[in-house]
């Protein structure tokens, strides 16, 4: 059975989760900030559209999607790039 196996990279997840100070953002706040991590591989700016558009964002409401980007921004996890309106962001270097 591979219920184990899942369990315990589940439980490896949250560990490195609260370690970085990830384990009190909601379900969808980490799904943008995994996907903004993994698009913002090349060192590039992510653009909003990139965002949505990724297989764990996709299906995230779109008001509850910026909900949850504008508080990766507050907190400082993620920066605009660019104007206030120009739907580019980078990942924080802390």
């Amino acid at each position: 059975m591979e219920a184990p196996k899942l369990a315990a990279l589940r439980s490896l997840l949250h560990g490195m989760e609260r370690e970085l100070g990830l384990d009190d953002l909601s379900q969808s706040q980490r799904d943008v900030y995994y996907a903004a991590s993994l698009l913002h591989g090349a060192g590039e700016p992510i653009t909003t559209e990139l965002l949505q558009t990724h297989p764990l964002t996709r299906d995230i409401p779109r008001p509850t999607f910026f909900r949850s980007l504008k508080s990766l921004l507050d907190r400082k996890l993620m920066y605009r790039s660019g104007g206030e309106r120009s739907g580019r962001y980078v990942l924080s270097q802390d």
